[in-house]
């Protein structure tokens, strides 16, 4: 399936599931047994949270994945390394990021991954990557394992159905 069909399939089930979650909060009130009915603050944040957060995600994916449209192969060629140091357990953890080597216009680009991994991700290992041709060294993940979008979207509609939920429970 070509990448852009399965995102504009994807931005779909995402507005569609919005759509859904509304409706169910707007049954939530009409069934509720008050006559006059405020959803508890609670519930507003949490929803409104949500909100924001789904459209933050699907304004990222737009805005993306119209910029970052020509797809490169890339070779992790070093990892770069962040030590930090927690005092309250009294160590170090150690996060890697990636740095990737592609070719790109007869030119060979270094870019270095902004998601870090507490797994080791082997030099050598090849990805995809979806770049940005008028400025070759912004690049996002073809495969989208490692996007924001999609976490701002999950987050949101958690946030919506916790909202719901404590609608509902309380």
């Amino acid at each position: 399936m070509n990448n852009q069909i399965r995102n504009r399939l994807y931005a779909t089930i995402i507005i569609i599931l919005a759509v859904i979650i509304l409706f169910l909060s707007i049954i939530s009130v009409i069934l509720s047994d008050d006559k006059m009915f405020v959803a508890p603050p609670t519930t507003v944040i949490f929803v409104v949270i949500g909100i924001a957060l789904i459209v933050a995600g699907i304004i990222k994916l737009m805005y993306t994945k119209n910029r970052c449209s020509y797809k490169v192969r890339a070779t992790c060629i070093d990892l770069g390394e962040h030590k930090s140091y927690d005092s309250e357990s009294d160590s170090y953890s150690i996060q890697y990021y990636p740095i990737y080597e592609f070719n790109y216009n007869y030119e060979n680009l270094k870019v270095t991954s902004s998601f870090s991994s507490s797994r080791n991700v082997y030099v050598g290992e090849q990805v995809e990557l979806l770049i940005n041709p008028r400025k070759p060294k912004e690049f996002i993940y073809a495969d989208g394992q490692k996007s924001v979008h999609k976490t701002l979207i999950t987050a949101g509609m958690l946030f919506i159905i916790i909202g719901i939920m404590y609608n509902i429970v309380y």
